[in-house]
This record gives structure tokens, C-alpha cells and sequence, in this order.
């Protein structure tokens, strides 16, 4: 699949709408990724951070889930 848009996220999601995909997996991928937003642990607490250019994804991996009726929510690590 190719995805062409500035939010990998939410292109994931509105697959996951448009498909009726209740639940799955992010086995694999790579690609590049321009301006992303990153998040990670501290230690202490979550922390955010948005990365100006562009960067190679050489591996993700997550799943698809539906938090509630016809709102599903995606979990993924790059």
C-alpha cells in the first residue's frame, strides 16, 4: 500500500473506517517520512517532538484497533 499524505496516523485510521477493519496487525514497512512528529518515553513521562525534513522509516511495525464502534485507533512503532 501507498500512502501519500502529511499524516500516517490518521491514513491508517481512515483505512481502517473505510475497510470495516475491527482489528490488525502492522507486520511491516518502510518509505520515508517528511516533517515527522515523534514520540518516546523518558523514563518518567511521554514527550513529543516534531523533526523538520525529511527521513528514511526503514522499519514499522503496530496494530489497528476499535476503541469503541466505528473509532479505531492505531499503535506504532517506527
Amino acid at each position: 500500500m501507498e500512502i501519500n499524505t502529511n499524516d500516517l496516523v490518521e491514513k491508517l485510521i481512515q483505512l481502517a473506517q473505510e475497510e470495516n477493519i475491527k482489528a490488525g496487525m502492522i507486520v511491516s514497512g518502510i518509505g520515508m517520512l517528511k516533517d515527522p512528529e515523534i514520540g518516546y518515553y523518558t523514563g518518567t513521562g511521554y514527550e513529543q517532538k516534531k523533526l523538520e525534513g525529511v527521513y528514511e522509516l526503514v522499519s514499522i511495525t503496530g496494530y489497528l484497533q476499535e476503541t469503541t464502534p466505528k473509532s479505531p485507533y492505531s499503535h506504532n512503532h517506527c
